[in-house]
């Protein structure tokens, strides 16, 4: 089984700061064995972590130095979204193609395509406000 742990917003990644802390560093955990479904066939962990802006996205950058994450997938914008939901699901002006949610969907995409037998996605995200709960909708 394979799923793709998708966080979206300041709220779905600081929970899943959390989830994978506790998930990785658990003791005993053989690597290669218990890697689903947390983890693809080459280690790395399927997660994609989505953030309007990057400074929540700091503490993620800790499991792409330690080669757990693909760089790839840590998306982050250049401006927050305010607690705004209809900045969160609309997007700011001028974002187009390349919008948080296109990157986002394509990386989803990605790791799909990089599992032998997908089975979901995982989303972590806010109820209210921002963009976890503006995008968290749209995906």
């Amino acid at each position: 089984m394979s799923t793709v742990w998708l966080h979206v917003g300041q709220c779905g990644n600081q929970l899943g700061q959390e989830w994978w802390r506790l998930v990785t560093e658990r003791p005993g955990l053989d690597k290669t064995a218990d890697r689903y479904p947390y983890r693809g066939r080459d280690g790395k962990l399927a997660a994609v972590c989505v953030d309007s802006e990057p400074k929540v996205l700091r503490a993620t950058q800790k499991l792409v130095q330690g080669g757990s994450l693909r760089e790839s997938n840590v998306i982050a914008g250049q401006g927050g979204r305010g607690s705004n939901w209809a900045y969160g699901y609309h997007g700011q002006r001028g974002e187009g193609e390349r919008g948080l949610l296109q990157r986002a969907m394509e990386s989803v995409r990605l790791e799909a395509e990089r599992s032998d037998c997908y089975c979901g996605t995982v989303l972590f995200h806010s109820l209210s406000g921002g963009t976890g709960a503006g995008e968290g909708p749209a995906e």
